[in-house]
């Protein structure tokens, strides 16, 4: 099948890594795909249009002409908007325009965030409502836009690459960064939306907090002087960061199935996370996870140190290859793309 992704640019948070990763599945399985997004240093004068289809920041009526121009250049039988907010717009307004069926596939904030926003909420809504299908990273969105939208959508779950995430030893990473007792980690982009105050809770309560990752200034006040924090690292230099945690915590008040949960647990690390959004889909709390709010951190860290959940957290973790089928049965729920693929 020939499969056009608009995303937004891919230096740009978990959205990327997980379209990205996606991408080369379905190419794995014989399926060209085009990938349409933006960069943040292209002159518009000077897209590149190969495999990757580059092009400049721009507005939405821009941004549909080179998906247009995508979708005649391809023969593009499905355009996919690999997040609600920019990329779907353009994706629906040129599906529409050349017959070409259109998916929605909606990640976190274009729900939580830009759903709720009155400069966005009309055309993140147009967009749901106009795709021939919508996916969700996780059951809890797609119920929202049931409730809010009436349209039916199809949960897909991130996966992850189990081979290159997998168990080793941390002995070294502690060693070299100087962690010392029980380690609290958070890992990716700290933001308001992840809960990064429960830091100062687990510093209280004796543990090291670690970071890995990058802090948002919004979020840097909330940051304990106890926390040993590591910069962004290379995917492969991630699981001795892992394992150097005696807990991975995802405290997220909203989110949708966030990598680094699937990362660790493929890790076989306890993930102690906020019952919300994709951990639901993923954690059973007792057999693979741990939830966990303020009011019980810390009798769960307690439990988190006497229980080993590490190699039920991998085997059940979510591979590429479910994704990849989950995604195939989605193109499957068109019409007019049935037995293509």
């Amino acid at each position: 099948m020939r499969i056009l992704f608009c995303t937004p640019d891919p230096t740009e948070g978990g959205v990327s890594t997980s379209s990205e990763r996606l991408i080369q599945s379905l190419e794995g399985r014989g399926h060209e795909v085009t990938h349409l997004h933006p960069e943040a240093h292209r002159f518009p004068d000077e897209p590149d249009r190969g495999r990757r289809w580059r092009i400049a920041r721009s507005s939405l009526p821009v941004w549909t002409d080179h998906v247009l121009e995508a979708i005649d250049a391809r023969s593009i039988e499905v355009v996919v908007g690999f997040y609600g907010w920019g990329p779907a717009q353009a994706a629906v307004a040129a599906g529409s325009l050349r017959g070409v069926p259109t998916v929605v596939a909606l990640r976190g904030n274009d729900l939580d965030r830009d759903f709720l926003d009155p400069s966005r909420h009309g055309l993140v809504r147009w967009a749901i409502e106009r795709a021939d299908a919508v996916c969700t990273v996780s059951e809890e969105m797609a119920c929202k836009v049931k409730r809010w939208c009436g349209r039916e959508a199809i949960a897909v779950g991130n996966g992850v690459d189990t081979n290159r995430f997998r168990p080793v030893s941390g002995e070294s990473f502690r060693a070299e960064h100087g962690l010392q007792g029980p380690v609290y980690g958070m890992f990716g982009e700290l933001k308001p939306k992840r809960g990064v105050e429960t830091l100062s809770q687990v510093a209280a309560l004796g543990w090291t907090p670690l970071i890995v990752g990058k802090i948002r200034p919004s979020v840097s006040h909330l940051i304990p002087p106890e926390a040993v924090v590591v910069d962004w690292m290379e995917p492969d230099s991630l699981p001795e960061a892992y394992a150097a945690c005696d807990v991975v915590g995802q405290p997220s008040l909203h989110d949708g199935l966030p990598n680094v949960v699937l990362e660790a647990m493929a890790c076989a690390r306890v993930v102690v996370a906020r019952p919300v959004a994709g951990m639901l889909d993923v954690i059973r709390d007792g057999e693979n996870g741990l939830f966990a709010t303020s009011d019980n951190l810390a009798e769960v860290l307690e439990r988190a140190r006497n229980c080993d959940l590490g190699p039920a957290a991998r085997e059940g973790v979510p591979t590429l290859e479910a994704e990849a089928t989950a995604w195939e049965r989605v193109l499957e729920t068109i019409p007019s793309l049935r037995g293509r693929n």
